[in-house]
């Protein structure tokens, strides 16, 4: 999620072209392999009038800091011209970054929602350090965090339920896989349901937990039991003449 909202500059460094960032900065690239390795890459930045720099490298990628994105550079030269001597001063580099910050206005200091927090930060978040809608919040992405491996096991048990109970149809099983894919999705919109009525009260919070444990229970309940009865064909025998 963070890494998604935090990728304007991903999305805008295109290929082949001089991309502006904010008031100073510009990059161009010279192509991107489907890695997402940035080759040839190209830097002015004159944020600061005074000293503006050159800096070119043959390879690099974006990186994401807490302070904002960052542009890695490897194998280049750093290049500047002191103002009023005209003297250039060239840098050899294996490694350097350029920030992204301030070029493009993201601030390092910006809060983070409930799902951009580590799970360490959601269980020591106190009521007092957030809003009280953002503590619910908090609460309420931690309870779901801790039972979405439940879901894991859950959705696999529910399909087996469905699929190994059912009797066996030369037609195939297709209407056995559709009802298996809308229980799932019947069980995710009622997990969702559950985590939105808990943000409004955590007294709620527990059916998360409930809404987790049932497909699991059910279908380890349906696995384990006895197979239903089924009809036996009834032979037919004639008395000998």
């Amino acid at each position: 999620q963070w890494t998604i909202r935090n990728d304007i500059t991903n999305v805008l460094l295109q290929e082949g072209v001089f991309n502006k960032f904010g008031d100073g900065l510009t990059i161009y690239v010279r192509s991107r392999t489907p890695a997402g390795e940035l080759v040839g890459l190209l830097v002015h930045d004159k944020r600061t009038p005074s000293r503006a720099v050159t800096l070119m490298a043959e390879k690099g990628a974006l990186v994401y800091t807490e302070t904002g994105p960052r542009v890695l550079m490897i194998n280049g030269n750093r290049q500047e011209v002191t103002p009023g001597t005209g003297k250039l001063s060239l840098l050899y580099f294996d490694s350097y970054t350029v920030d992204f910050a301030t070029a493009t206005g993201v601030k390092p200091d910006r809060f983070r929602d409930a799902r951009e927090r580590t799970l360490s930060e959601l269980i020591d978040v106190k009521d007092g350090e957030v809003g009280g809608n953002e503590y619910r919040r908090f609460k309420v992405e931690l309870h779901s965090r801790l039972t979405s491996p439940l879901y894991n096991l859950g959705f696999p048990l529910l399909a087996a339920c469905i699929l190994l109970t059912a009797g066996f149809d030369r037609r195939g099983q297709s209407a056995q896989v559709l009802t298996a894919i809308g229980l799932m999705v019947a069980v995710q919109a009622v997990a969702l349901g559950v985590s939105n009525v808990s943000t409004g009260n955590l007294a709620l919070a527990p059916a998360i937990y409930i809404a987790a444990i049932i497909p699991v229970g059910f279908g380890l309940w349906v696995l384990a039991r006895p197979p239903w009865p089924r009809r036996q064909a009834s032979a037919v025998t004639t008395d000998p003449v």
